[in-house]
């Protein structure tokens, strides 16, 4: 909708520029008019829901209020003759300057464009709310101040719920947020789940917290994320992994702890979460401190592990190779990955640098792992950005996105998601897991 939007106001301005040019007129009064009806127009379209209001066009509609104003102005003040030679330079000159404002302003509806959500195919309405808590027993470490760490949720749950809805945890990636699996959360809230989205703060792309504090990404993990994807370091790789897996694993201790203390004292939320039914999610960094979040604790009954290396499962660096777990995977878990993350083990085995893929090790020697592959997938094609953005999903190449088509991607996926939790959480029928999708 937004390149509709700029080209059609485009086209018009170029309609001006040739006309103005052509009877040596500015012809200023009908752009004033012309400015009016682009705003209510504009109105009309946001009011009818042809055009989903929101963040992406904040700044466009302020650049049209703003024109109109302007617009009322010159139609108040007499019009002025001009001269061939201003007529062309004003003309032409208000052409460029206007694809100039129009593109700029337009930039988030374009990069954003307004898309079909998926709907959640559950029977409950989904509310949702929000909450940040202080770990009194740690001290943040990507700050000198010598503060508490804080973890900010987002929670997901269904509205009337006669029965106790089990509990999920979400653990998103590096650089994304608690509502990067939106869709998948919100499904699983309208089958009866409650759902705690947490934002690893610092390992986040932004975070606000509920007091409106928003923390950004830390620049050195930033950095080092990227250093890794561009170098070939398996040591230090390793290493700064299970730096990175302690963090999130003791950020989803906290939040399952906090939860279970809030479900026994009655909270209007988590007072009717059923706490010794837990299961785990998350996507790449968040699915692996899931999965061992999963070994780690007693109390979790099922993980699903999106496009994540069980980096938890590499349990040693020694002579140059990274030594894998013997120990058979706890719990049900169901392993998604893309074919960007098969094509790459694939690469490295032909190279000899890798002689079996850790999660596939895992699932071969564990008799309740499932694993599926997505084919043309990315990995980030199990997000929700490539229907958020597909233009920035496809600037990331394979890592970002694949072939695959986004929607029926995120609609399997988030299918396959629910069927498995229903079955490990809910007693429910075990659901038929195909190798490749």
């Amino acid at each position: 909708m937004g390149m509709i939007i700029l080209t059609a106001l485009i086209i018009l301005e170029l309609v001006f520029m040739i006309w103005n040019i052509a009877e040596g007129d500015m012809h200023r009064k009908e752009k004033a008019v012309s400015a009016l009806a682009i705003f209510l127009i504009f109105a009309v379209l946001c009011i009818t829901g042809v055009v989903k209001w929101g963040f992406r066009y904040y700044i466009f509609g302020f650049a049209l209020a703003l024109q109109s104003i302007i617009a009322v102005i010159r139609l108040i003040k007499p019009d002025k003759p001009e001269t061939q030679g201003k007529v062309i330079g004003k003309s032409v000159g208000r052409f460029v300057g206007k694809t100039i404002l129009y593109t700029t302003a337009l930039a988030l509806a374009i990069i954003c464009p307004q898309f079909t959500e998926p709907e959640p195919t559950g029977q409950y309405n989904v509310l949702e709310a929000k909450y940040t808590w202080t770990d009194e027993s740690r001290t943040e470490t990507f700050t000198d101040t010598g503060e508490n760490r804080k973890i900010t949720v987002s929670v997901w749950y269904p509205e009337n719920c006669a029965e106790k809805t089990p509990l999920i945890i979400f653990s998103h990636g590096a650089f994304g947020f608690s509502g990067s699996n939106y869709s998948t959360c919100t499904e699983l809230a309208s089958r009866g789940y409650t759902v705690a989205g947490i934002d690893h703060t610092y390992h986040t792309l932004f975070t606000a917290d509920t007091e409106g504090k928003v923390t950004i990404a830390d620049i050195n993990f930033l950095n080092t994320v990227m250093e890794h994807n561009a170098t070939d370091n398996p040591e230090k790789e390793y290493n700064d992994n299970r730096e990175w897996l302690d963090l999130r694993v003791k950020d989803i201790d906290f939040a399952l702890n906090t939860i279970i203390a809030l479900s026994e004292s009655g909270d209007p939320i988590f007072g009717n979460t059923d706490t010794t039914k837990i299961g785990l999610f998350g996507h790449s960094l968040g699915g692996a401190a899931a999965a061992q979040t999963a070994r780690n604790r007693s109390d979790i009954s099922a993980v699903i592990n999106l496009d994540g290396t069980l980096l938890g499962d590499e349990i040693a660096f020694e002579n140059g190779e990274t030594v894998y777990t013997d120990e058979p995977f706890p719990v049900p878990m169901l392993d998604i990955y893309s074919q960007y993350l098969r094509d790459l083990v694939d690469e490295y085995k032909s190279e000899n640098k890798m002689k079996e893929y850790v999660n596939f090790h895992t699932a071969r020697i564990s008799e309740n792992v499932v694993s599926t592959c997505f084919k043309n997938s990315g990995h980030l094609n199990f997000t929700d950005l490539p229907l958020f953005s597909p233009m920035l999903g496809k600037a990331l190449g394979n890592m970002g996105t694949g072939d695959i088509d986004s929607l029926y991607c995120i609609n399997t996926m988030n299918k396959l998601t629910g069927d498995f939790f229903d079955y490990a959480l809910k007693g429910g029928e075990k659901p038929e897991i195909e190798k490749e999708y």
